[in-house]
């Protein structure tokens, strides 16, 4: 025969069970899309850009030919690269978190300068480039914003005079 005082016990041992268990949390899937981030590991930007710059120091090419390599996917010569990464490069890095490591400041600036120079929409440079979209969204605005910072000594603003 069950009594009342059984069935109190036992509603406060399904209580008790049920508090010490907690809530549950759902596991996040992923931080960065599994092929994003077994692509960033074997071929990340980095890797790219230096096979491009390769293709122009081919010791058989033997004239010098402008739609080769890294200017041909750039649209721009390594040593106008180099110059653009010095002037914003401090401002577009990022430090590395306990989480996940962050993009280089090279690799930025060449998400920038790809998206410029081909119009590409951001999931197909995120194929490219192996970086999301959604950082690709983030990246080229702020880039672009370093970019005019840095060069606005060198661009001439002209004036419209009115009469």
């Amino acid at each position: 025969m069950i009594t009342d005082y059984d069935v109190a016990m036992s509603a406060m041992a399904v209580v008790i069970l049920a508090l010490n268990q907690g809530p549950k949390r759902r596991q996040r899937r992923f931080w960065i899309r599994p092929s994003l981030r077994r692509g960033r590991q074997l071929y990340r930007a980095s890797e790219l850009m230096k096979d491009l710059m390769l293709d122009e120091e081919d010791p058989l090419n033997l004239e010098y030919r402008n739609d080769v390599g890294f200017t041909n996917f750039f649209r721009m010569q390594r040593s106008d690269f180099q110059m653009l990464l010095n002037k914003v490069g401090p401002k577009i890095s990022k430090k590395n978190t306990s989480y996940r490591d962050a993009i280089p400041a090279s690799e930025r600036l060449a998400v920038t300068l790809r998206f410029i120079a081909t119009g590409d929409s951001y999931h197909s440079l995120m194929y490219v480039l192996k970086i999301s979209k959604q950082c690709i969204s983030k990246i080229v605005p702020e880039v672009c914003d370093a970019i005019v910072e840095a060069l606005q000594d060198y661009i001439k603003v002209r004036k419209i005079e009115q009469n």
